[in-house]
């Protein structure tokens, strides 16, 4: 089974996170910016959409930029939660 996968135009390795998050990342702009959208018409009407899920999309870069950190010898970032009562 081949560790490779492609990512866009990129063919990254599973197995090198910070190639991973950085393929990953240039996905985020793409669709930051609008470049990943479908127009459907039917007959006079006309939809466009982004099939994207830039949340998760967001979710899976963070998860492999702490990687990348582990596999550089750093510390894993996290954000604190925090919980405000009114």
């Amino acid at each position: 089974m081949s560790d490779q996968v492609k990512i866009g135009s990129d063919m990254v390795s599973i197995n090198q996170p910070c190639d991973v998050a950085t393929a990953l990342r240039k996905i985020e702009l793409v669709v930051a910016a609008g470049g990943r959208r479908e127009t459907v018409r039917f007959g006079r009407d006309e939809v466009t959409y982004s099939a994207a899920n830039l949340p998760a999309l967001q979710k899976l870069i963070a998860q492999y930029e702490a990687k990348c950190s582990l596999a550089a010898g750093g510390k894993v970032r996290r954000r604190a939660r925090s919980v405000r009562w009114c």
